[in-house]
């Protein structure tokens, strides 16, 4: 696992030492239209800013957004689309500035599990590409979770004209569940101007399930806040920008379709469902074929997992009594319940 870490590593800093002149697209431009720190909340943009946070979005899942600089509120003068299935990812920006247009393409894949993954995506552009400064990109990224509440990422942006760009970020859940998150990420080039955004750092809070309160700044220069609507399968979102004086700029808003999501509206159904695990007889890896009715560590697993991804259900209740476990069983069956519980699921 390190090894893949330090590899990673070592082939970030050898591409960023090449000598060049300006960075684009850069990080904070595609990361515009994105919350926080890619692989530190639900959804993002399906790889475009990391390929590697494709791991974790198991699910298709299509987001449109789009903002108003310059324009008005319907006039989709700077869109994107976002899409991605298991392990794939594929992305459309477009921007519009005084009659000339550039579109910005990126396919994305990824690799891993839930501690370790990475990613590629490879981008290129059409339009007016020489007027927007555009260069073929190859992004390479890393998400590294040791842990439910803790997160480690590398990014590396390698163009095929202009200067090299990576990014490190981190998220931390403080409360170890998904109520409050706290981001943030720094960019590091060979020959970064001083007036260029370097850093930033944010928090999410989801005081209810489904409803998320988002605030980022952005190196002292300017700041995001902005809040997401979660209805299961569909999302809305809006992004408010302010510049260095604190003064309204423009709004960034979006629609999300796929992938189930916490669901707001549960609020008012009033009621808790619990599921159930009866563990006496003990808990093995496996059993024998025949005469055999003990419970196996897969199959408790497999229905953990099922409580943790069933948005009706608000807790699960196992009975423990007179139960034969091994330490390694155990153990496992520990780290799987404080999962569920990360997820603001109860465990009794």
């Amino acid at each position: 696992m390190f090894r893949k870490i330090l590899l990673v590593v070592f082939v970030l800093s050898f591409y960023f030492q090449v000598n060049a002149q300006t960075i684009f697209p850069s990080y904070y431009y595609q990361n515009d239209m994105e919350f926080s720190t890619p692989g530190t909340s639900l959804f993002g943009l399906s790889g475009f800013n990391n390929p590697a946070e494709l791991v974790y979005q198991p699910y298709p899942n299509i987001y449109l957004t789009w903002n108003d600089l310059k324009s008005d509120f319907n006039d989709f003068n700077n869109w994107g689309v976002f899409t991605s299935i298991p392990n794939l990812g594929f992305g459309i920006r477009n921007q519009t500035s005084n009659d000339f247009s550039v579109i910005d393409y990126k396919i994305s894949t990824a690799f891993g599990s839930d501690v370790f993954s990475a990613g590629f995506g490879y981008g290129w552009s059409s339009g007016d590409v020489s007027i927007f400064n555009r260069a073929n990109i190859f992004t390479i990224g890393t998400i590294f979770r040791p842990t439910s509440f803790l997160s480690f990422s590398l990014m590396g942006n390698l163009p095929s004209e202009g200067e090299n760009e990576g990014i490190i970020g981190a998220g931390i859940r403080p409360l170890s569940n998904y109520n409050i998150t706290l981001f943030g990420d720094y960019t590091f080039t060979k020959d970064k101007t001083p007036e260029k955004i370097k850093w930033s750092a944010g928090a999410i809070v989801e005081p209810l399930d489904g409803l998320r309160l988002i605030g980022r700044y952005l190196d002292g220069k300017s700041f995001n806040v902005g809040v997401q609507l979660g209805f299961g399968s569909l999302g809305l979102s809006s992004i408010s920008h302010f510049d260095e004086d604190s003064k309204y700029s423009y709004n960034t808003y979006g629609i999300r379709i796929g992938a189930n999501d916490r669901n707001i509206l549960d609020i008012f159904n009033g009621k808790d469902n619990y599921a159930e695990i009866n563990l006496i007889g003990g808990l093995k890896y496996q059993n024998y074929k025949l005469f055999d009715n003990t419970k196996t560590l897969l199959n408790v697993i497999e229905q953990l997992d099922a409580v943790k991804n069933d948005k009706s259900i608000s807790g699960i209740a196992i009975n423990l009594s007179g139960v034969n476990i091994n330490k390694e069983i155990l153990w496992e069956l520990r780290e799987k319940l404080r999962e569920i519980k990360s997820y603001n699921k109860k465990v009794y």
